[in-house]
């Protein structure tokens, strides 16, 4: 199984709204490449002006969790006919839990890869709600 990590774009974010968590991977903000750091952890976002840490999707959201969002992602299948459903995508989905009460959700549109699904949530939470 292959981690997933967040793209060049919701990383510069993630830095940009604080995320400072240490991660194996950055990238350079020479050539948006994702490297792996080989000396085994890369230092924390605010240490190092020229490359930015890249975590995975699932730190990026646990992250999020703890400052009060949840991403999902639903399957979605499309009924033919009666007899016949197809997988048609996944929908990405966010929601707010306040003092441990789930109070808004959003749905964004449906998109064909699960990774996409997650970076597409990570993207409207940091650009949108935080």
């Amino acid at each position: 199984m292959k981690e997933a990590y967040c793209s060049y774009e919701i990383s510069k974010i993630l830095k940009e709204k604080g995320f400072d968590e240490e991660c194996t991977h950055y990238y350079s903000y020479e050539d948006d490449e994702l490297i792996e750091y080989t000396n085994g952890v890369y230092s924390r976002n605010s240490k190092d002006c020229h490359r930015c840490a890249s975590p995975t999707q699932q730190m990026a959201c646990a992250w999020l969790r703890e400052k009060g969002f949840e991403i999902g992602v639903f399957y979605l299948f499309k009924a033919i006919n009666s007899d016949v459903t197809v997988f048609d995508g996944y929908i990405p989905n966010v929601t707010q839990v306040i003092d441990g009460v789930y109070k808004d959700s959003w749905d964004m549109d449906v998109v064909k890869d699960y990774n996409d699904a997650v970076e597409t949530a990570l993207k409207y939470v940091l650009e949108n709600l935080i």
